[in-house]
């Protein structure tokens, strides 16, 4: 089937968290579009389908031209891709790529963050990358405030993680999780599950079994068809482990 949905009942679908109906919305746009591989590229990313995205993604990318925003969103689903197919240097330059096409969105710092913190490499530098995002967050002229809030919302998140991991400031911490707890709840379903894994990752880092858990659960709960909902997951079974063991 094609050419019977719209992009904007993807999104629809997408930010409710229902991401198989998403990606069933996707597969009824017309074949022939960047729109088609972008955002079927997009839901096999967050349904774990990582080898058929990164196919599709790349396709998008070459069906793009010159288009800069569009290849700025592109590079970034495809760095996130790589980054959860823990291919993190490749997933750095793709994310490295998107900056070159649109400099000033802090998503693509924030991401660089995430990708080197998963991997385990460069700590001090995933730090200066999500607050150089918090500077462009915080500079954005967007016409949305409930857009600037949610990059706000991601990028505080992704500041908790990077300073426990680089000064085990749990004060620092538990303060940033109060700033994101007051904008989260009126978020969409990725978002909230993304704030939640990052602060799960964060008091992991601080040893901070309780809240970890806490933050663990609540983001398994709000996208359990999601990949940060499957990292969560598999971040509570190790959680119980430890503590039966």
């Amino acid at each position: 089937m094609s050419g019977g949905g719209s992009p904007q009942s993807v999104w629809e679908a997408y930010r409710a968290g229902d991401y198989q109906l998403a990606l069933k919305k996707a597969d009824s746009l017309a074949r022939n579009t960047v729109d088609y591989h972008f955002l079927r590229g997009t839901m096999l990313y967050k349904l774990g389908s990582l080898e058929e995205s990164i196919t599709m993604l790349d396709q998008a990318a070459t069906m793009s031209g010159d288009n800069d925003r569009q290849l700025a969103k592109i590079y970034h689903a495809l760095g996130l891709a790589l980054r959860d197919k823990q291919m993190t240097e490749e997933a750095v330059l793709c994310l490295e790529e998107a900056t070159k096409h649109h400099v000033h969105q802090g998503c693509h710092f924030r991401s660089m963050c995430t990708t080197l913190l998963m991997g385990g490499l460069r700590r001090a530098e995933a730090l200066a990358k999500v607050q150089m995002a918090i500077r462009l967050d915080n500079g954005a002229q967007v016409s949305c405030p409930d857009s600037t809030d949610m990059n706000l919302c991601e990028s505080v998140a992704v500041l908790a993680w990077a300073t426990a991991a680089n000064s085990k400031d749990e004060w620092e911490v538990g303060k940033l999780d109060r700033e994101a707890s007051a904008l989260c709840d009126r978020m969409n379903k990725p978002v909230v599950a993304m704030v939640h894994y990052s602060f799960g990752r964060a008091y992991q880092e601080l040893g901070k079994l309780n809240q970890s858990v806490l933050h663990f659960e609540k983001c398994a709960g709000a996208e359990p068809q999601g990949n940060y909902g499957r990292l969560a997951k598999a971040a509570l079974e190790s959680s119980t482990e430890a503590v039966s063991g």
